[in-house]
């Protein structure tokens, strides 16, 4: 007599099997739920799908500002080292420039002098410099920085950029 084998059923084939189940469990629950709301009353699905349409926005505007919030950190962050990079320089070689006459620090005149790291820089179509005075009340300099990028550009770059 022989003895009938059973077939072991692999990972790969138990998975394949279970994620079948799982997907005809959704459609069949998505085909329930579309025919419910079908059911409804035409006024109430009008009020549904206006509140899904402000709920979409309102959810689109939410990730939009977000999205844009982080894009500007970068920025952010390379003016905060440009300004460090310009009070070095000035502490360094100590220069006193005073209120009436301040001092302009190129970005690239930093990178240059080892005071600012290129990889700060990681947008490419970034010009900026920093304003340097030192405030005689506080016996420190006083350091304002500047961008001018593709996508930002600090505010009163223009202005400033002209002393």
């Amino acid at each position: 007599m022989e003895e009938k084998k059973k077939k072991k059923m692999t990972f790969g084939k138990k998975l394949k099997r279970s994620l079948k189940r799982i997907i005809r469990g959704i459609v069949k629950f998505c085909i329930n739920a579309k025919n419910k709301f079908m059911s409804l009353p035409k006024k109430l699905r009008y009020i549904i799908y206006v509140w899904a349409v402000v709920l979409l926005v309102v959810l689109i505007l939410i990730i939009g500002s977000n999205r844009t919030s982080k894009s500007l950190d970068k920025y952010h962050e390379m003016e905060k080292q440009l300004k460090e990079a310009a009070y070095g320089y000035v502490s360094n070689n100590e220069f006193y420039p005073n209120v009436g006459k301040k001092m302009r620090i190129d970005m690239d005149l930093l990178i240059d002098q080892n005071y600012l790291n290129s990889d700060y820089v990681t947008d490419k179509t970034c010009r900026g410099y920093g304003l340097v005075y030192y405030d005689e009340e506080d016996s420190d300099y006083v350091v304002n920085s500047y961008i001018n990028c593709k996508h930002y550009t600090t505010k009163n770059f223009a202005m400033d950029f002209e002393q």
